[in-house]
């Protein structure tokens, strides 16, 4: 018994041994390194110290051990879900990616059918408002326009939506530093998050900080600026430890007494340099409410700073005034840094003026009231008869005809530009008449009437297209209608005024006037507005003859200011030489004290 269990211990030995070798050096391609010493001596033993006669082995030498290369480890990209509260939005296993200091986006079919759903959504839903926050690294690259590359990744996907139809006014940036993003070695997976908010209208960044174009091109925009600082080229003229402020939606600058010495630093420095000139640049957002005569807050906070240089005795042509919109910061209800200064010498251009008034799109007003602004422009195609809208001017002209609908006494004219040797298979005279009714169809399908589109054709010499493509060629402006043209050039309004008094309250009815009048003035360009002032009777005449004048030119002042050309604007005085009503009365003197407006 003793020598049946040796014997089969032997054979499971033998057994054993042979199927490690077989294995080896059969399977694993003749590696038989793998055996140890040990084991080899064990085999020797068992088959009697005979050579192995594997055909593999025989014409195989042992082979080096290679160290395997490891595996990259893959990295999971995180889904993308978003969420309005309770409701999932959108929920998929893919996700945006970013290469490492770039702000371009790779977006998939599955992310974009997201983006298109999620701008769905909020085309659905007009007062939802969201913010897109993009992310970013430590050691990714800062671009020259944004205050990291996180804000510039945030406003490409803002470009996307808005191309798609979504209002600006329910999209915010913001951009977060985060260090634990997945990547996977060359690209960033994520890095957008989207957070709905409930408030009606956020409007954190609408637009980049874009470089303003100074002297000193070294000179960042002004929100980087930390504190209150002027520049004339390499020489700074300003330096205060602290920033401009107003209160929001005011166009009267917190002045403290560092910012007031600064203030006239700068007023004495141009004083002792006659040569120089000034732009001052008023910063405002569109979330503001704007209660001045001027188109925008930007402009009325320029004008407020302007007049205290004039006061310090600078003359107004040496300083102009200009506006940029969506680069601000809020401290609470507080602007900071509301206002940029920027000198240059006046035999040359103002450089920031020049860049305030580099039109890079559309801005369509009516009076002191933006109706839309698209930072493209229509483009036309040689021998076409319809413009090619992108995305941003699809929008503008939802805007354009919500605003006509919305205002009975406004009309927009449209005019076409042709050249004559353009082909026309239309059934259009040419086809500057047909591209403009183009866009006269697209807002009647709107629901805007007919007879609140205009529609005339511009032959134009100077017309070239590149590549059989024109960038432009669609000109847009807003007129009021027949009927409120009549009352403005036959009925003469009146503007009232406290007893003795030359100052006049703006209220939102004489905001709405000036701008019928401004309007008006740019579509009629013979036109001019005269002011006659009338005072009651009490004290001199000559006296009320002067203050009677002094009331129209204040008139006169405001309607300079909402943008009209003080040349088309006539100003003279009465007196008390034509009274409305009996001075016996308070209310007759009341009626007196006035300033007649008539336009011709």
């Amino acid at each position: 018994m003793r020598v049946f269990r040796f014997l089969l211990i032997l054979v499971l030995l033998f057994w054993y041994f042979l199927s490690t070798y077989w294995y080896v050096c059969e399977v694993k391609d003749g590696n038989c390194g793998y055996l140890t010493d040990q084991a080899k001596s064990y085999y020797a033993q068992l088959t009697g110290g005979k050579k192995s006669t594997n055909t593999t082995t025989a014409t195989n030498p042992k082979k080096e051990k290679v160290t395997p290369t490891p595996k990259k480890v893959a990295v999971n990209i995180p889904p993308l879900v978003v969420r309005d509260g309770a409701k999932t939005l959108i929920n998929i296993k893919n996700n945006f990616k970013f290469t490492k200091s770039s702000p371009i986006p790779t977006i998939d079919a599955d992310v974009s059918s997201s983006l298109n759903s999620l701008a769905t959504y909020l085309k659905q839903n007009p007062k939802r408002a969201m913010q897109i926050m993009g992310t970013y690294t430590a050691n990714e690259t800062k671009p020259s326009n944004f205050d990291n590359i996180g804000l510039a990744r945030a406003s490409k996907i803002r470009q996307k939506l808005v191309q798609m139809g979504v209002d600006t006014k329910q999209l915010s940036l913001e951009g977060k530093l985060d260090n634990t993003i997945p990547n996977d070695g060359e690209q960033l997976l994520g890095g957008i998050t989207f957070i709905f908010e409930d408030k009606k209208v956020v409007a954190k960044t609408p637009e980049p900080a874009k470089e303003v174009a100074v002297a000193d091109k070294k000179t960042p925009a002004a929100l980087n600026l930390p504190y209150f600082i002027v520049k004339d080229g390499k020489k700074t003229v300003v330096n205060v430890q602290d920033k401009i402020k107003f209160p929001k939606s005011s166009a009267k600058a917190i002045i403290n007494k560092p910012i007031e010495d600064g203030l006239n630093n700068l007023a004495l420095y141009l004083k002792n340099n006659p040569n120089k000139q000034m732009a001052i640049n008023g910063y405002f957002s569109p979330e503001e409410k704007n209660s001045t005569l001027f188109d925008n807050l930007g402009l009325a906070r320029a004008d407020h700073l302007k007049e205290k240089f004039k006061t310090a005795g600078i003359a107004a042509d040496r300083i102009t005034t200009n506006a940029q919109s969506g680069i601000i910061k809020f401290d609470k209800n507080t602007v900071l840094g509301g206002a940029g200064f920027f000198i240059s010498n006046k035999s040359g251009e103002n450089a920031a003026n020049a860049n305030a008034n580099k039109d890079k799109g559309i801005v369509l007003k009516d009076g002191s009231k933006i109706v839309t602004q698209s930072q493209d422009v229509f483009k036309i195609t040689q021998s076409s008869a319809t413009p090619t809208y992108s995305g941003y001017l699809t929008k503008s002209m939802v805007d354009i005809g919500n605003y006509l609908k919305q205002n009975k006494d406004r009309e927009l004219k449209v005019v076409g530009s042709y050249k004559a040797d353009e082909k026309n298979d239309t059934k259009f005279d040419n086809l500057g008449l047909a591209r403009a009714n183009d866009i006269k169809k697209k807002l009647m399908a709107q629901g805007v009437a007919d007879k609140q589109i205009v529609t005339e054709a511009k032959l134009d010499k100077q017309l070239k297209f590149n590549n059989k493509t024109y960038n432009g060629g669609i000109d847009l402006s807003m007129q009021i209608n027949k009927t409120l043209a009549k009352d403005l050039t036959v009925k003469a309004r009146k503007l009232y005024f406290a007893s003795g008094n030359a100052s006049l309250n703006v209220t939102p009815e004489l905001q709405k006037y000036f701008g019928d009048v401004k309007t008006f003035l740019k579509q009629d360009v013979k036109k001019k507005v005269l002011l006659t002032g009338h005072t009651d009777n009490d004290g001199e005449a000559a006296a009320n003859k002067k203050l009677g004048l002094s009331r129209a030119n204040t008139v006169k002042d405001l309607l300079v200011k909402v943008g009209i050309d003080k040349k088309r604007i006539q100003t003279s005085s009465e007196g008390e030489a034509k009274p409305l009503k009996d001075n016996k009365t308070d209310k007759g003197k009341q009626a007196n004290r006035r300033v007649e407006v008539i336009i011709k």
